[in-house]
C-alpha cells in the first residue's frame, strides 16, 4: 500500500508490500535552517591587475580545512564549494573603477557595483553619481502601476589624514514597484496586489593614495508584500581589510 505523508515540508517515499522498506523523511525546514547555518559569515575578495588597466575581482569562500557536517545540507554545501573551487563571484573593473564585466548576472553585478564601482573621474565634496545596480526583477505576469528608482552616491568629505587622502562616500540606493500579479486561474493564490522594495544604505571611506577602501559599512533591506506571505530580509554589507 502506498502512503503519502501530508505533514508540511516532508516527503515520504512510497513503499509497496513486495519491496524492502527504504522509506525516509526529508524535513525541508530543517535542511533550509542548516543551509543558513552553513552559509559563510564572510567572503574574501581578491583584486589583481592581471591585464593592463583591468582589475580582476574574485570573491572566494574562506578556506575550510575539514568539513564535518554530514547532513544532507552539509553534503550539498561541500559539493557546491568543491565544484566552484570556492569562487563565488568573478568580475572586473577598469583601473578608474568603472565596471568592465558587463556580462555578469544582475545579482553578481550588483555586488561588484556596491563594493568596487567608482565614478571614473575626479570628484569634490557634494558630487553625486549613480552606480550600476538592478535590484528588483519581475516578468510578464506583473502589471506595474507605479515604480521608483534612486541610485545615488554622494561625496560627504575629503580629508588629508597623515600622508593619505580619504574620501567619505554615502550610498543611497532604493528601488520600488507596486502593481498586480496576473498569472491566470491555475495559480489563483499568486494573483493579487504586490509591492516590492529594496534599499541599500552605506558609508564608505576610500583611500585615494592606496586605491582601496579603508572601511565600508552598509545594510541591504528587502520587503516583498506579494502572494500569501510577506517576505522581509536584512543583510549587512561590510568590507574589512585583512
Amino acid at each position: 500500500m502506498k502512503s503519502v505523508d501530508t505533514n508540511p515540508g516532508k516527503i515520504k517515499l512510497p513503499v509497496t508490500g513486495d519491496e524492502k522498506d527504504t522509506s525516509t523523511n526529508f524535513n525541508l525546514n530543517n535542511e533550509l535552517e542548516q543551509l543558513k547555518r552553513l552559509a559563510p559569515q564572510y567572503y574574501i575578495s581578491k583584486l589583481k591587475e592581471t591585464r593592463k588597466g583591468t582589475i580582476d575581482i574574485e570573491m572566494v569562500l574562506p578556506e575550510i580545512k575539514t568539513h564535518t557536517d554530514t547532513s544532507k545540507a552539509g553534503e550539498l554545501y561541500a559539493m557546491m564549494s568543491k565544484l566552484s573551487g570556492g569562487v563565488m563571484l568573478r568580475g572586473a573593473v577598469n583601473n578608474d573603477g568603472q565596471i568592465k564585466s558587463f556580462y555578469l548576472n544582475a545579482e553578481q553585478k550588483n555586488m561588484i557595483a556596491f563594493f568596487f564601482e567608482l565614478p571614473g573621474k575626479p570628484v569634490k565634496v557634494g558630487d553625486k553619481w549613480p552606480i550600476s545596480t538592478n535590484l528588483l526583477h519581475t516578468d510578464q505576469s506583473f502589471k506595474c502601476d507605479s515604480a521608483f528608482k534612486r541610485s545615488e552616491v554622494t561625496v560627504l568629505a575629503i580629508e588629508n589624514i597623515g600622508n593619505d587622502k580619504i574620501v567619505t562616500l554615502k550610498y543611497d540606493i532604493q528601488e520600488y514597484i507596486n502593481g498586480e500579479y496576473k498569472v491566470g486561474d491555475m495559480f489563483k493564490s499568486i494573483n493579487g496586489k504586490a509591492t516590492m522594495m529594496v534599499a541599500e544604505k552605506a558609508i564608505g571611506k576610500f583611500s585615494v593614495n592606496k586605491g582601496r577602501w579603508v572601511s565600508y559599512e552598509g545594510e541591504l533591506t528587502y520587503n516583498n508584500e506579494a502572494g500569501l506571505a510577506p517576505i522581509k530580509s536584512k543583510q549587512i554589507l561590510s568590507l574589512i581589510s585583512l
